[in-house]
């Protein structure tokens, strides 16, 4: 009975049923952690804030002229006038609704551009939904950014010409416009694009749109960045640096790069990550070391720290990853070895196994999808070279879904559909 019963809950009608609800309890989930009217501002709302309320008083080119993260702030005003509200309150109802969209765009590339089976698809959108539960109702930029991104890939995997090229380009740097880290995805985004040509059309085809879709992207953040340069002489990228005395702009004593390389370098308090160090402890440590530099570049940091650095991409890649990547299925919360073992570093190995071997065993989903995969690891390896700092894993939601797919196959060919979406549910609700 039990069996005939889960049979018929797979069936289409109610697998669409199932995702609906599991959106709706994600939501409601997050409003109950995250109050809408709260006045607490969480994370960098406490940044994007300030941003929002600049352009309300100053104007469009005053806040371009910053460069930081206008498209959100432009998006936070016009919502706070359309539902009669508070800036922070706009934001956050943007969050939900770009959320939602997400989610679409993400069912229309999971249904058009791979060979999943629909219960593969439903749990994947459900592992989304999962993934992304910790950041709604927030007026950040990670999920505000997502729909361009998700809109950008979907017309890149098209592969239907210059116009698709250019609009695509064109809403990844519209997501650029809201979340900086998207710079870092147009490499993986070109050559997703250069290897879907070079199958159909050869290396010629491919090689000339890689370079449109890059032209596309580089034309308009130089026109993006005009307002900045005038007026500081230099390309002004989004900066928590920074605070509003007017409209003048008041850099902070200590940069958020100077306290990454004393992270990273120095620490003399050992504190365990970039959540437990105070701007004070960073403050004093420049005073009694003026001979010390923190205020380093990306470049000079690896210069000077080469193999420190490669750790900590190897330990990203093999630990963080795939520790991140399984924490979004219901297994995770009830992992017994979570309970007989204390070593963080130890149950993040035991995660790298556990994923090696789902990808191991479903290898033949990794080759099918192998454009979604590569996207992905691009984006990861990209991120991770490019930060001082630990990965945080708000900076990856988009591109976990596609990296979970070896999961997310195994589990739909083992467990019914409806079961596995009964116990993801249930996880969302007791986490």
């Amino acid at each position: 009975m039990i069996s005939t019963l889960l049979n018929r809950l797979s069936s289409k009608k109610y697998l669409l049923i199932a995702i609906i609800i599991t959106l709706i309890v994600v939501i409601i989930k997050a409003l109950k952690q995250h109050p809408i009217y709260s006045l607490e501002n969480i994370g960098d709302e406490s940044f994007y804030y300030p941003e929002s309320v600049y352009l309300e008083k100053y104007g469009l080119y005053k806040s371009l002229s910053q460069g930081t993260s206008v498209l959100f702030s432009i998006i936070i005003v016009l919502f706070s006038k359309i539902f009669s509200t508070s800036l922070l309150i706009a934001g956050r109802i943007y969050s939900v609704i770009a959320f939602l969209i997400s989610s679409v765009l993400l069912y229309k590339i999971l249904a058009k551009y791979t060979r999943l089976s629909l219960a593969a698809i439903a749990f994947t959108l459900v592992y989304f939904a999962t993934m992304c539960r910790g950041w709604l109702w927030l007026e950040l930029a990670d999920l505000s950014s997502m729909p361009f991104v998700y809109g950008s890939l979907y017309l890149l995997l098209q592969n239907k010409g210059y116009k698709n090229i250019v609009i695509s380009s064109l809403l990844l740097f519209l997501g650029f416009a809201i979340k900086p880290t998207c710079l870092i995805m147009l490499p993986a985004f070109i050559a997703g694009l250069f290897m879907l040509q070079y199958r159909s059309e050869g290396i010629g085809k491919a090689a000339m749109n890689a370079i449109v879709y890059g032209s596309v992207f580089v034309f308009f953040f130089g026109l993006y960045h005009i307002p900045g340069y005038q007026t500081y002489g230099k390309l002004m990228l989004e900066s928590k640096n920074h605070t509003y005395n007017g409209d003048k702009r008041v850099e902070n004593k200590t940069s958020w790069v100077e306290r990454n390389v004393y992270l990273q370098k120095y620490n003399v308090n050992n504190k365990p990550n970039n959540w437990h160090i105070t701007w004070a402890e960073v403050d004093s440590f420049k005073a009694l070391h003026p001979e010390i530099n923190l205020n380093q570049s990306i470049t000079q940091y690896v210069k000077e720290n080469p193999t420190a650095h490669l750790k900590k991409i190897l330990k990203e890649l093999f630990l963080f990853l795939p520790y991140e990547i399984q924490s979004g299925f219901f297994f995770y919360k009830w992992n017994i070895i979570n309970h007989w073992i204390k070593n963080d570093m130890v149950i993040k190995f035991i995660g790298l196994l556990l994923i090696a071997g789902f990808y191991f065993k479903e290898r033949e989903v990794l080759k099918n999808n192998i454009i979604l995969v590569l996207l992905g690891t691009a984006y990861f390896l990209c991120l991770s070279i490019y930060s001082l700092i630990d990965i945080q894993s708000n900076w990856l939601l988009w591109c976990f879904p596609f990296l979970a797919l070896p999961i997310i196959s195994l589990l739909t060919k083992h467990i019914n559909i409806a079961l596995l979406v009964l116990l993801q549910l249930l996880f969302i609700v007791v986490m």
